[in-house]
Parts: structure tokens; C-alpha cells; sequence
């Protein structure tokens, strides 16, 4: 073909050689194509090829497309040529692959669930690619962490939803994204049983006000807890596990319960502890409820009540003096009643009984430090140690009168007692406040002066029902009975006896060792009576010596001392 002719030849399709002159081109020598196969200088192409239109198709329309004098099958035999259709036939795809995202984007809509790659970041917006034909965004906010901090980076895949998609191109949310898939999980929730975490935020008279990611929930007041809750405040602020009872789509009423996921827990854990459970053994528990005549305790799943009187080797007149609800305890069970379903349990046997070992710590004549544990009209009861309880009588807490315990002691003070005795049968322990240390009565000395059958003045210190209460020396005080005061019968003793008025007695009783000392006015005036009788005798002798004789015989005998 001349050069002319070369020359005038149609041009191809531009695709190839725009695409052709990014491949490798064989070697001038290595080429087997005619020689006046114009390889060197292609044909410019014309509007790009339709989807799946190929290069055969192309030269099928016409031999207006090949040079002069080739025929079609030589141009296919054509290295170049071979290559040319391999790269029409990628860029065929390529733009069949953008026609169809082009589509893709005009079917998104809002709520869409998308996945793509974050490609740049800038000051306000995060651009992802969706492998569409423009990119989608997201505000950069939505990305922000709790810190403050970004928390997605560039190259990093990413699932938003769809907020909006229009010509400009597609907006995404990770808000959206978070509420759409907490509504499938509440819905999934709601279907199948599964519990879902939640936070107390507030309460009202009904029930709690619980928060589930983004949405408000309720629990009525009876779902709160296995048992009944007075308390509503003590669970703000906590996260529980709930089940949903009741969904509702739009998020407006949504109603959960922590009791059927308690009881449900409850049921499994009670099968797993019946099957531990054994007479004698020593458990764990949990203080669940006191009530007047014990406490139960939950085992795990299981309740069991220890008896008022198994709380303690010491008598409780109330659980709550030795338990708290919600302490954990160790307890011993003692019976199982499966007809009844019934478990007994003792927390002083758990602990072992003191009294197999009291001899090792505590023995009579010695002292020791305690605490006032109840004051009763006869005395006070002193703790020891845990399990060991004594009793102080009224007349052991000091060497002075005593009226009531309360009016030297209080509960709960710390005291310092000697041990007078230890009954390990009645297990009882007999302790003296006022003998502790080794101490003795002050008024030991004071007494030596008042002996039985001694006159005394005295001073009433106060009036009882049953006597008179009188000092007679300093600390040292003695009682004058009903029956001894030599009154009258019926005698207001108040209003004759004033305190500060002295008057004087005969003691007839005394007794040391306990400090008592008994007066009596009777005495004193009976004896006082024996003595005027006496000293009538005597004059009543004297006259009868002296009848019938002469003032001379009486003055004779006088002077020889007859």
C-alpha cells in the first residue's frame, strides 16, 4: 500500500489506543504482520463501544473499518490487534461497572444498611467509599468517642445507614446505625428471651425508669426484685439485666422485668444447690428477710430459716440485734424437709459452741473485759466474747445501793468484771463489776465500829415501801423495816420521816460479808423498857427492907453498909 493511500485510510475506535498504549509492545523484529500493515500508526476510535460489544463485533460492521487490501481474518491475526480487544474488552466492563453503580445509587434510601472504606478525613466531614459512583459522607462528630477522640481512621471499614440520598451524592449516620441496630436487638430481645442490660435512671410510685442505649424503658414495681422492694431509690443508679416483656417499635413503649430473669436464674440455681444440700453441712448464704421469729437466708436459688433461737448461744429477742438483711452468713443446715420443702438452718453451730472451751479462757476469781449487752431490773448481761454471756446482779455492780442497773450502766459500755462462778450445766456465768480487780468493799474498814446490839444515832436517807433507809457512818447504810419502826399501824412513814432526821435505833442483824445491816427502833424502845423494870425492882426490894423499922435501925444499918 503506498503512503498515500496509508494515509487516507478511516480511523478506529480511540479506546484501543488510548488503552493499547498501556500494554507492552512486541519488538519491531518479532512481528509477523504484513508489511504494509500500518501497525505503527492506529486509527483514531470513534464514541466508546456499547456494553459487551467486542472487536470482532466492530469489524463485522464494515470493511470501511480495515485498511485497504487486509481482510478481516489477517487483521485478527494481528498481535496488536489481539491486545487491542483484551483492553476494549476490560474497558467494556469498567464502564458497565459504572452504569451499574450509577443505578446502585439511585435505589438507596433512607435507613439502608451500608458498609465502605473511609478514604479521607477532613476538618468537619469523614468521606467513605461505598464502591459507587461518587463518594458518601458522614459528619465527623458522629465519629467522636466518649474522650473526645476520633475513633475511626483512614483505610478503616466502616457500617453506617443511610440519613439521606439524593444527586449531590449519599449522607450516612452512625447514630442512626446505633439506633437501628438497638431496635433489632430490642426486637430480638422481645422474641426470643434473651436479657438485655439496662440502667436505673429514676422511679415513681409504679415501678423504675430504666435507660436501654438510647431508649426509655419501664419496669413495673412488682418486676423489680423476686420479693417485694419498699425501697425505690436504692436502685438508681444501677445496671441490671432485664427481660423485655413488651416492645413496641417506635421506641415509645417498651416495658421490661428483672423479676422473670431473677426467677429464671432462681430455678436453675436452686436444681444445682438441692442437689449439695445435706444434714451437717456448713454453707453460704445471704440474709434474705428477718422476721420476729427468725431469718431466712438464700442458699442460692433456695431459701432456709434459722430459728430466732439458732441465731445465737446467747438468748436474741430480736434478729436484727445478731443479722443485717443482705449480710452474707455461714450457716449449718440442720434438717431438709423435701415433702415440705422445708430447709433449717443454725448460724451458732456453724460457729461451734463456745462453751466446750470456756474452761480454757474464763475461771473463777479472775477478771476480764466485757460489753452490756441488756439491762434487766435484776442486773445487767455482759458479752465476753461472742457466745459467752454473763450476768451481773444488782448488788455486784457496785458496793453502794444500786436501784436499777440503768442508773450506773448503759448497753453497749465496756466494763471490767470478775468471774464469782461457772455453771457449765445450766451454762450460766455469774460476774461482779464491783469485785473486779481484786477490789474490796471500802466500807469493810468503816463497819468494824458497828456492832450487833449497838445503840446508834442515825440519819434517814429515804423512805421505802418496805422501810426506812438510814446512814450511819459515811458509804455505810443500814435499813430499819416496817415491822421495827414502832409506829402505829397505817403510818405515813413519808411524811414522819423526813430525810435528814435523826433518830435512834438498836442494830439486831448484821452481815459483813454482804453489807447489810438491819436496825430497829422496836428493839431500842423494848429494851428501854426492860431497863425501867429492872431499876422499879430494885426500889420496890429497897421498900420492903426498910417497912416496920425505927429511924434509928435505918441509920444503924446504913452505917454498917447493910
Amino acid at each position: 500500500m503506498s503512503t498515500e493511500e496509508q494515509n487516507n485510510a478511516p480511523t478506529g475506535p480511540e479506546v484501543v489506543n488510548r488503552t493499547a498504549n498501556t500494554i507492552d509492545e512486541p519488538e519491531p523484529e518479532a512481528a509477523e504482520a504484513p508489511a504494509e500493515a500500518p501497525a505503527e500508526t492506529p486509527p483514531e476510535a470513534p464514541a466508546p463501544a456499547p456494553d459487551g460489544l467486542s472487536l470482532d463485533a466492530l469489524l463485522g460492521e464494515g470493511s470501511d473499518l480495515l485498511g485497504d487490501g487486509l481482510q478481516a481474518g489477517s487483521a485478527l491475526d494481528d498481535p496488536s490487534l489481539a491486545a487491542a480487544e483484551a483492553v476494549a474488552a476490560e474497558m467494556a466492563g469498567d464502564f458497565a461497572a459504572l452504569l451499574a453503580s450509577a443505578g446502585d445509587m439511585e435505589q438507596l434510601k433512607s435507613g439502608d444498611k451500608v458498609r465502605g472504606t473511609v478514604v479521607s478525613i477532613t476538618n468537619d466531614t469523614i468521606f467513605i467509599d461505598l464502591g459507587m459512583k461518587s463518594e458518601a459522607w458522614l459528619d465527623k462528630r458522629e465519629a467522636l468517642g466518649d474522650d473526645g477522640k476520633l475513633s475511626v481512621e483512614v483505610g478503616q471499614e466502616l457500617e453506617a445507614v443511610v440519613a439521606r440520598a439524593h444527586a449531590e451524592g449519599v449522607q450516612l449516620s452512625l447514630g442512626a446505625l446505633k439506633a437501628h441496630q438497638l431496635s433489632e436487638m430490642l426486637e430480638e430481645a422481645a422474641s426470643s428471651g434473651l436479657p438485655i442490660e439496662g440502667k436505673v435512671t429514676g422511679f415513681n410510685d409504679g415501678g423504675l425508669e430504666v435507660r436501654i442505649g438510647s431508649r426509655r424503658a419501664f419496669c413495673p414495681k412488682s418486676q423489680i426484685d423476686r420479693h417485694f422492694t419498699e425501697d425505690l431509690g436504692s436502685h438508681v443508679g444501677q445496671t441490671y439485666e432485664f427481660i423485655v416483656t413488651r416492645y413496641d417499635p417506635t421506641g415509645r413503649k417498651i416495658v421490661v422485668s428483672r423479676r422473670a430473669l431473677l426467677e429464671q436464674q432462681a430455678a436453675e440455681l436452686a436444681t444445682e444447690t438441692r442437689k449439695l444440700l445435706e444434714e451437717g453441712a456448713i454453707v453460704d448464704g445471704t440474709v434474705r428477710k428477718l422476721m420476729p421469729f427468725g431469718a431466712f437466708v438464700d442458699l442460692g436459688g433456695v431459701d432456709g430459716l434459722i430459728h430466732v433461737s439458732e441465731l445465737a448461744w446467747r438468748r436474741v429477742d430480736d434478729p436484727a440485734e445478731v443479722l443485717k438483711v443482705g449480710e452474707a452468713v455461714q450457716v449449718k443446715v440442720l434438717r431438709i424437709d423435701q415433702g415440705r420443702g422445708r430447709i433449717g438452718l443454725s448460724l451458732k453451730q456453724a460457729a461451734g459452741d463456745p462453751w466446750d472451751t470456756i474452761g480454757e479462757k474464763f475461771e473463777p476469781g479472775k477478771s476480764y473485759d466485757g460489753t452490756v449487752t441488756r439491762l434487766a431490773d435484776f442486773g445487767a448481761f455482759v458479752e465476753l466474747e461472742a457466745g459467752l454471756e454473763g450476768l451481773v446482779h444488782v448488788s455486784e455492780i457496785d458496793w453502794s445501793r444500786v436501784k436499777h442497773p440503768k442508773d450506773v450502766l448503759a448497753e453497749g459500755q465496756a466494763v471490767n468484771v470478775a468471774v464469782l462462778d461457772l455453771d457449765r450445766k445450766k451454762r450460766r456465768i455469774s460476774l461482779s463489776i464491783k469485785q473486779s480487780g481484786g477490789s474490796t468493799d471500802p466500807r469493810a474498814e468503816a463497819m468494824q465500829g458497828v456492832q450487833k446490839g449497838a445503840r446508834l444515832e442515825v440519819v434517814v436517807e429515804k423512805v421505802e415501801s418496805f422501810g426506812v433507809f438510814c446512814t450511819i457512818a459515811e458509804g455505810i447504810t443500814g435499813l430499819i423495816p416496817n415491822s421495827h419502826m414502832n409506829t402505829p399501824r397505817g403510818t405515813n412513814h413519808s411524811r414522819k420521816f423526813k430525810p435528814g432526821t435523826k433518830v435512834e435505833v438498836l442494830v439486831i442483824d448484821l452481815d459483813r460479808r454482804k453489807g447489810k445491816i438491819t436496825l430497829s427502833r422496836k428493839a431500842l424502845a423494848d429494851d428501854g423498857a426492860r431497863a425501867d423494870f429492872v431499876a422499879y425492882r430494885k426500889q420496890v426490894e429497897a421498900e420492903e427492907k426498910t417497912a416496920g423499922k425505927t429511924a434509928f435501925q435505918l441509920a444503924w444499918e446504913a452505917a454498917q453498909g447493910k
